[in-house]
């Protein structure tokens, strides 16, 4: 017995990614695209309440749990496509209501299953999803506050923009921040954002673009 309709919305920055997936899920699935999202935080801004299907992609993570969170809420379900799949992503998914996971590397096939199982009410996740997921022990360890401290250390936040952030006081991020590296098993904020590239919490690519937007903000540098 085939499926009915899909109603699907998709989350990425991504262009091509947004057109390949509703290409194929209307092809193969069954599928009508509702609704494409640049970003995270206008998914979370949705208030259609007519979505079965929301497909995130977690290649960036701003606000991608949250958004997650918030289409649960709605009763959609998510399936959460993740670049270098990393256990802390495939952990945090899951934990804000994601009942699909998949790897950027995964074959097709593999996109469409997930999809097409969490679309019926199942959960899935791919063989390196599982694989990632087994190894996410450590972020049970971690408070809901120190996970947001431990993104916002990986996105380059002092302790000042931590406690901004979070309306808490610098000291008191220092505590979280302390917290987290005793628990994590890192001795410095250099271990600490390779821990946090390794795990999946942040990607390389951004670490890179905002050294060097850092870089320029400051202007050249002398040349003795």
């Amino acid at each position: 017995m085939g499926m009915g309709l899909i109603r699907l919305s998709i989350a990425s920055h991504r262009p091509f990614l947004r057109h390949a997936i509703e290409h194929a899920a209307v092809a193969d699935l069954n599928a009508r695209l509702v609704t494409s999202f640049e970003t995270h935080r206008e998914a979370l801004q949705d208030s259609n309440e007519n979505t079965d299907l929301l497909v995130a992609d977690a290649t960036r993570t701003d606000g991608l749990y949250a958004a997650v969170a918030h289409a649960r809420h709605r009763g959609t379900r998510v399936v959460v496509l993740s670049g270098a799949i990393g256990d802390y992503v495939v952990h945090r998914a899951f934990a804000a209501g994601a009942t699909g996971v998949v790897c950027e590397d995964d074959a097709w096939t593999e996109w469409l299953e997930a999809m097409r199982v969490v679309a019926k009410g199942g959960v899935y996740q791919s063989p390196a999803c599982a694989a990632a997921k087994a190894k996410a022990a450590f972020a049970n360890t971690l408070t809901p506050q120190e996970h947001r401290v431990l993104e916002l250390c990986a996105k380059g936040k002092s302790d000042e923009g931590v406690g901004a952030e979070l309306g808490i006081s610098s000291v008191t991020a220092e505590g979280h921040r302390t917290n987290v590296m005793r628990k994590l098993r890192v001795a410095d904020a250099a271990a600490l954002l390779t821990y946090c590239i390794a795990a999946g919490v942040v990607a390389a690519v951004e670490v890179d673009f905002r050294t060097r937007v850092r870089r320029s903000a400051r202007g050249p540098r002398k040349r003795g």
